[in-house]
């Protein structure tokens, strides 16, 4: 399915057709103005500031090569992710109610 790369309410059954799981931290959406990161972006709808989470879909159904996205999030605070899980790298994630968009 093409991705909308614009804001869009985002279930996680509307895009991950099995669990998700995030890795790493989530991060702020630099603006960058001659290869320098200069602010963070913010949504030109809600002007609330915007974030990237990696996240890896598990679906098996997945086409090849998009098994990794990034999210991103629009939220007047900073996110946070679920704990993680011990052992793993990954940690489960749901989107739901938020504003994000899939890159």
């Amino acid at each position: 399915m093409p991705v909308k790369k614009t804001g869009l309410p985002v279930i996680s059954e509307t895009y991950f057709g099995g669990p998700a799981y995030a890795v790493g931290e989530v991060e702020q959406l630099m603006e960058f103005e001659n290869g320098q990161a200069v602010k963070q972006q913010h949504d030109p709808r809600t002007n609330k500031p915007m974030w990237t989470v990696r996240v890896f879909d598990a679906d098996p159904e997945a086409p090849k090569g998009q098994g990794e996205v990034t999210v991103k999030i629009v939220s007047a605070t900073h996110p946070t992710l679920p704990p993680e899980l011990p052992g793993l790298p990954f940690r489960p994630v749901i989107f739901d109610d938020s504003w994000s968009s899939r890159t």
